[in-house]
């Protein structure tokens, strides 16, 4: 065969196919219309897996996490350095400060609960367990 019959041949079965959808696959085997839906539903669903968990992976946070960025964050920074306006307003310091590395967890929940300085008591505001898990949290920053 020459290769200018093959190349008239596949204009000629792309017209076709064209012009009357699924009986222009006359001269080769065509897939099954079940093999087809199934591949492609397959696929959808696959895809549409990795999305979902795709999506919950980035978008999980701790408890202490959420309660830091929403109550404590505003003064004490993102990442604890206090570097927000507020934060050097009330010269608060940053969580890399030696005097607040030597902190215990329990004198910061204390800290947190009762307020220090400027900082307002959060007792009764948060639950124990919301102002445990900020903390933690913090502590995370002086590591």
């Amino acid at each position: 065969m020459s290769v200018r019959y093959m190349q008239c041949n596949k204009s000629f079965l792309k017209e076709q196919e064209a012009a009357y959808g699924a009986t222009a696959h006359i001269g080769r085997e065509k897939p099954s219309r079940s093999k087809t839906m199934s591949k492609t539903i397959r696929f959808q669903v696959a895809l549409a897996a990795v999305v979902l968990f795709a999506g919950t992976v980035s978008f999980a946070q701790s408890a202490g996490e959420a309660t830091y960025k929403a109550k404590c964050q505003m003064c004490h920074g993102a990442k604890g350095m206090a570097d927000t306006g507020a934060g050097k307003a009330m010269k608060v310091k940053p969580a890399t400060n030696p005097e607040v590395k030597a902190l215990s967890e329990e004198k910061m929940i204390d800290a947190v609960e009762k307020g220090t300085g400027k900082m307002q008591a959060y007792k009764g505001k948060l639950t124990d367990a919301e102002i445990k898990d900020a903390v933690s949290y913090f502590r995370t920053f002086s590591k």
